[in-house]
């Protein structure tokens, strides 16, 4: 089989039209993580991908497809396979993410290979040299299971007969860390919410109260919101994932709800405000498309690691939920990712009724300046 790599041009607006390019990369991701999942939970449209693209403030975005090489004027149809290299332009200025996708018709073929090859090139280009990936799994392998890889955290497996597994290991990345994909089917139980809720906010104490907004995080607290942000990029557990501290300003802010609003995102958050200081202790928020009424997806939940140890984690996300089903009564179930080492929110997580339902891996290849463009097979 032979066959070209097309790049996808950053569309001039958000709004603009989509062509057969971003139907294609909307229809290649769709399917693929349907087949991860079993589920369309995760679909994504076309608006969705020419808005994406669109915004180009935070991370140079370069999106590329791979097409049949005697096809003159391709359609999505004929795409064999979508490549993404996300490059960070704010922060973390040496690290690029790749992500590469194949229909399950044209695997076994080279194309992975020849998007990878592409991808590799393009983050060379612009000095990367820090390379890291995100492959997913619906299912976790068993303890028993021997071709199962342990993170090297300890905690958490990944299949090692995955085809993403194998594509990684054969380019050089490295397993840096295991994340556990849960799943909260509701409605949860009032009376525990409840429960849940006020037992976490006598432990907390008068001290803290929570405060609520949407989309749009309100001036007063954008400051302080900020550093809660900056404290999320670096608290979370990262294992051997090389990050720094990502810089978040006000206008950063602005930018990035203005790019979730332009894909269809929307955003119900909680904060706990510390009433001695004014300050923000924590957040937790969750996520939803309106043309998806039964899926939700729980975003960050951080609490500064000055205020921990009052269960605000717990108070945060139980309140959030109930909050949740007054708004969106429809919801039928959150999903939500967390590093398996992190042991505090898996333990709110499976209190509150989420249950495993596979998993991801973070892998990472580190090129040195002069790195050729060998690598596998």
């Amino acid at each position: 089989m032979r066959y070209r790599i097309i790049d996808v041009p950053a569309p001039a607006s958000a709004t603009e039209a989509p062509d057969w390019q971003a139907r294609a990369v909307a229809d290649v991701t769709s399917l693929l993580d349907a087949e991860v999942w079993g589920v369309d939970d995760f679909v994504t449209t076309p608006a969705e991908v020419v808005a994406g693209l669109a915004h180009q403030e935070s991370n140079r975005k370069l999106r590329s497809l791979a097409v049949p090489a005697d096809v003159a004027d391709p359609t999505e149809a004929d795409v064999l396979g979508v490549g993404s290299v996300w490059l960070p332009l704010e922060d973390n200025t040496a690290s690029a993410n790749i992500w590469i996708g194949v229909r399950p018709r044209a695997r076994g073929h080279g194309v992975g290979e020849a998007l990878w090859q592409h991808a590799l090139r393009q983050v060379q280009d612009e000095g990367r040299t820090v390379l890291q990936a995100w492959s997913s799994f619906g299912v976790e392998p068993a303890a028993d299971d021997p071709e199962a890889m342990s993170a090297p955290t300890g905690s958490g497996r990944v299949p090692g007969n995955d085809p993403a597994t194998r594509f990684a290991l054969a380019r050089g990345f490295r397993l840096e860390q295991a994340e556990r994909h849960s799943v909260l089917e509701l409605p949860v139980s009032p009376a525990a919410l409840e429960r849940f809720r006020s037992e976490a906010q006598a432990t907390a104490g008068e001290d803290y109260e929570l405060i609520a907004w949407g989309d749009t995080v309100p001036e007063e607290r954008l400051d302080s919101y900020c550093v809660l942000l900056r404290s999320m990029s670096t608290d979370a557990p990262s294992a051997g994932i090389t990050w720094e501290e990502e810089q978040w300003t006000p206008e950063r802010v602005r930018t990035s709800e203005v790019n979730l609003a332009d894909q269809g995102w929307h955003r119900i958050v909680l904060a706990a405000l510390h009433r001695p200081s004014g300050e923000l202790a924590g957040y937790t928020a969750i996520d939803f498309k309106h043309d998806q009424p039964e899926v939700t997806f729980q975003d960050n939940t951080i609490v500064r690691a000055d205020h921990r140890g009052h269960r605000l984690g717990m108070w945060l996300k139980a309140a959030n939920l109930q909050r949740l089903a007054q708004e969106r009564p429809g919801s039928a179930r959150v999903h939500t990712w967390n590093a398996e080492e992190n042991d505090y929110m898996l333990s709110i997580n499976v209190a509150l009724g989420f249950y495993p339902a596979g998993g991801g891996a973070a892998w990472q290849l580190t090129l040195p300046g002069d790195a050729g463009l060998a690598s596998g097979s």
